[in-house]
């Protein structure tokens, strides 16, 4: 007579590789892709205060220069 094995509940560790690579990839390109997002904000916010027309200093500190 053939026994049979009782069927075990899947552990963290019997999820396959492929999956886990997939995630890895997938956090790494949405890190990559918030990178390069901070990287084009903090260029366009130098960008716009460069090409601004100057600003006038606060009364405050002309008052303090003198």
């Amino acid at each position: 007579m053939k026994r049979f094995e009782a069927l075990t509940e899947p552990t963290g560790e019997t999820i396959p590789n492929t999956y886990e690579e997939r995630r890895a990839a997938l956090t790494a390109k949405r890190q990559k892709a918030r990178r390069e997002e901070q990287d084009y904000a903090a260029v366009r916010r130098n960008v716009e205060e460069f090409l601004s027309p100057p600003r006038q200093a606060p009364a405050r500190q002309k008052d303090m220069e003198l």
